[in-house]
């Protein structure tokens, strides 16, 4: 007679008690994935960009809905990213719908974290259905969802490494999808199309579908096409008749699809997504640090994972075979491993971002999940303690990583004062009458119905080369060769020329901008205002933008119908003005002195500075009489606002009447006087700098007298 196994000995309370601590364990995973969705959630409506390029792609969408090429020469009208079209593409399509928005691309990256989680479980599950062939009663369910759920707590607690990458509007979230729903489809599929009998058991539709969307994956992201290989290798495994389909499906898709872009774009296609990159930096050293810089944030996926392949490897070694799920595990292990280097591979590139390892992420969720339920058969053959032992040191350490790397999703969160701050900005853009250039946001001109313009990011790629221009072929050292780029290649057409014409009524761009092509910048146009947080959104993903300044044209500033100017500074000399020290040399200035920052808000070609000499300099500026005859006295001050730089209007006998000083800012702001008790008055300005520290001078500008 067969004895009954422990489990079959247990009571019903024993079983539960059991089935309890296992799920205690997956707390803190589930507790991850509650700080997912709470980020996830609270971020999805926002309706400015969330990283700085995540406008771009709705750019991109708006293109291809209008039947513009996303492959064209180099212009400030466009400039794609140095990515396949196939994220844009699919917003272009759901744009038809739903619209062309924040919310349509991020939904698109919202569903493809929900299939990854999905994936997550479905393997835990089948790996479950595996191991419990020769063991139907043991407590297999709440060791899969424990594992399942210590998975997922791995890919959840990635998500603050990458600064919320993965709901943003950009192609990872859904080319790991893609990648991670075909794997799943080859391990189901994979054994039993050696069942088919299409063309003499050679062909497996749904092989070949897999194969296909692997092949489209490339389209949205070029790293796909090392997936295409993996899982190639991996189909070799599983069923090698199906090789051939998978080669030629793939082959057609990819690399038919490619020369057919290709041949549509005039090569630009090529060019965008393969030329440019190679004469950009990429650095070795990068790429061995990656693999660093993963093992000293997910250590736990690493050890679980290596774990479970020696523990695996010893059992097949003893026994000859593989456990019932060790086929399914070792597959996600495999997918781990390939994404680990396909995020190393990422990271060498130069201007990239930790989201390279978002697939790693997910595989090493998978992975782990798998490997926890292979890890309790195998210890299931050895014995009840032993599987107890293997399968807590696993969900133990999923758990603990979980746990410790709690994180606070109030950071990656726009507040409401961004909202307003950006629906500032757009209205600001919306008044002005002309064209605006917004090339860190340009979704924002669209917003505010202005014409689009290429990004900030597609400019430096095109122009940031390394080296800038190919030596001779002659020259070129073996291992080195220079990929030569097309002609107009490295110029941006009509963004030079623009800036000198002065196409734009609004340019939003920092003070300092090292590409040449922005150089005419600071001669034909003048910044006006610095967007602080209040007037600038903010993106709490990846590169966040700061700095940036509101450069209007340079052009005479006029004074309303009712007001006479009194002091507008753009003559070289000051007639009757007592001027003492150094520090407004023999006059007006022509806008900033060496080593100041951009000057702006003034109006004409000239302004008072007392930089001459550097904050150090010191110097006393006093106008003579002029008559109070208005209601007001208007005038434009800037520069540092310590007690000992000021504009003072002091009357005929010296007693200060009125002051000002600037914020700390090299933009003059508006200060409006109300002298309407002086009228008739004599009075004078007095321009005063006695500050030595930082931020020790005074700028002013157009000083008017309005009825």
């Amino acid at each position: 007679m067969q004895q009954p196994d422990a489990d079959s000995r247990l009571s019903k309370f024993d079983r539960w008690l059991t089935a309890a601590f296992w799920l205690l364990l997956a707390l803190p995973g589930l507790r991850q994935l509650g700080l997912l969705a709470g980020a996830v959630g609270r971020r999805f409506g926002y309706g400015y960009d969330l990283e700085w390029m995540e406008g771009g792609n709705l750019t991109h969408a708006w293109r291809i809905a209008n039947g513009l090429s996303v492959y064209p020469p180099p212009s400030v009208d466009f400039i794609p990213y140095l990515y396949t079209p196939g994220y844009p593409a699919l917003i272009a399509a759901l744009g038809s719908i739903f619209g062309i928005s924040y919310g349509t691309a991020r939904a698109v990256s919202n569903l493809a974290i929900l299939g990854c989680l999905v994936i997550v479980g479905t393997v835990a599950y089948r790996s479950m259905q595996a191991a419990r062939v020769s063991e139907p009663d043991g407590l297999w369910w709440p060791i899969a969802a424990a594992g399942a759920l210590g998975g997922a707590g791995i890919y959840a607690s990635g998500y603050p490494w990458m600064d919320g990458w993965y709901d943003i509007g950009r192609a990872d979230s859904l080319l790991i999808f893609m990648v991670a729903a075909s794997a799943l489809g080859l391990m189901v599929w994979g054994p039993k199309s050696k069942e088919s009998t299409t063309l003499g058991g050679w062909v497996d539709w749904r092989i070949v579908g897999c194969a296909a969307v692997l092949a489209l994956g490339f389209f949205v992201k070029q790293t796909g096409v090392l997936f295409v290989a993996a899982a190639g290798a991996a189909i070799l495994v599983l069923n090698w008749r199906m090789v051939p389909a998978y080669v030629v499906t793939s082959g057609t898709i990819g690399l038919g699809g490619t020369y057919l872009y290709n041949t549509l774009t005039d090569g630009w296609f090529w060019t965008y997504i393969y030329q440019y990159h190679q004469r950009h930096t990429n650095e070795s050293e990068r790429f061995w640090g990656a693999f660093e810089k993963f093992w000293d944030k997910f250590p736990t996926a690493l050890v679980v994972v290596g774990a479970a392949l020696v523990v695996v490897g010893v059992y097949a070694a003893v026994r000859r075979r593989l456990p019932r799920s060790g086929g399914q595990f070792l597959l996600w292990a495999w997918f781990f491993g390939v994404a680990v280097v396909v995020g190393a591979v990422g990271l060498t590139t130069q201007w990239s971002y930790l989201n390279a390892f978002i697939p790693a992420l997910v595989f090493g969720a998978i992975a782990s999940a798998a490997g926890v339920v292979t890890l309790a058969e195998i210890g299931r053959e050895i014995g009840p303690r032993s599987q107890t032992a293997l399968v807590f040191a696993a969900l133990a350490a999923l758990a603990a990583h979980s746990h410790e790397a709690l994180w606070e999703p109030d950071k990656f969160v726009p507040t409401a004062q961004d909202q307003a701050a950006g629906d500032r900005l757009v209205e600001t853009l919306r008044e002005v009458d002309g064209p605006v250039f917004v090339p860190y946001s340009p979704w924002y001109a669209h917003l505010a119905g202005k014409p689009l313009h290429t990004h900030k990011m597609s400019i430096t790629d095109v122009t940031n080369l390394s080296p800038r221009h190919c030596p001779p072929p002659e020259e070129q050292k073996p291992g080195e060769e220079c990929v030569w780029l097309p002609d107009r290649a490295t110029e941006v057409v009509g963004l030079k020329e623009g800036l000198q014409e002065k196409r734009w009524d609004i340019v939003i761009l920092k003070p300092y901008n090292r590409e040449a092509m922005f150089r005419p910048l600071e001669r034909s146009y003048r910044p006006s205002l610095k967007l602080t947080d209040e007037m600038m959104p903010s993106q709490p993903t990846g590169y966040e933008v700061r700095g940036l300044r509101v450069w209007r044209p340079i052009r005479p500033m006029e004074p309303p119908e009712n007001a006479r100017v009194v002091f507008d500074f753009e003559s070289t000399r000051l007639q009757g003005w007592n001027i003492r020290g150094r520090a407004w040399g023999r006059g007006p200035a022509r806008g900033k002195l060496a080593r100041q920052m951009p000057v702006g808000g003034f109006g004409g070609d000239r302004l008072m500075n007392s930089y001459h000499g550097g904050d150090k300099a010191t110097g006393t500026a006093v106008s003579p009489l002029f008559e109070v005859d208005g209601n007001e006295l208007v005038l434009r001050v800037g520069g540092g606002k310590g007690d000992k730089v000021r504009v003072e209007l002091r009357d005929a006998r010296g007693k200060v009447l009125f002051t000002a000083r600037g914020e700390n800012s090299e933009i003059l702001r508006e200060v409006r006087w109300d002298v309407s008790e002086l009228e008739g008055q004599k009075v004078r300005l007095a321009l005063v700098d006695e500050s030595t520290g930082g931020w020790g001078h005074l700028l002013v500008d157009e000083v008017w007298m309005v009825r």
